[in-house]
């Protein structure tokens, strides 16, 4: 989870794509939703997370 002012963003790895949940907790809802296939996208959240915990070796 990554925080940008009052809005908490959550990412999901769900298999064969990436989401992000923008949600507003003063607001209590979700305020925006990205899907994206590429992990290039997550480079930005590298300081955040660990990417490697959300994607699944075989």
């Amino acid at each position: 989870m990554k925080y940008e002012e009052e809005v908490a963003i959550n990412l999901y790895h769900m298999g064969t794509y990436f989401c992000e949940v923008f949600y507003d907790q003063y607001e209590n809802g979700i305020v925006r939703t990205c899907n994206f296939t590429s992990d290039y996208c997550l480079e930005y959240c590298n300081g955040y997370i660990k990417i490697g915990d959300l994607l699944l070796s075989d």
